[in-house]
C-alpha cells in the first residue's frame, strides 16, 4: 500500500512539473519571436536611407508584414 501511495504521488508530481514547463515554454516562445521580429526589422533599417532600394525595401516590408499575419493566423488555429 505505501508503494502505491509513492507512486500516486510521483505521477502527480511529474503531471504538475509538465504543467509548469508547457507554461514556461509558452512564455519564452512569444519572447524569442519578438526577438526574432525586431532583428528582421533592424537587418532592414539599415538599407532605409538608400533611396534607390526604396521600393525593394517596402516589397521586403510588405512581405515580412503578410508572412508574419498568415503565420499568427496559422498559429492560432492550430491552438
Amino acid at each position: 500500500m505505501l508503494l502505491a501511495a509513492g507512486m500516486f504521488q510521483a505521477v502527480v508530481l511529474i503531471a504538475r512539473h509538465e504543467r509548469q514547463r508547457k507554461a514556461r515554454s509558452s512564455r519564452r516562445i512569444r519572447v524569442e519571436h519578438g526577438i526574432a521580429h525586431l532583428k528582421n526589422w533592424r537587418a532592414l533599417a539599415r538599407h532605409l536611407g538608400r533611396r534607390e532600394h526604396m521600393s525593394d525595401t517596402i516589397q521586403a516590408v510588405a512581405g515580412l508584414q503578410s508572412h508574419q499575419q498568415t503565420a499568427d493566423l496559422t498559429s492560432t488555429r492550430q491552438s
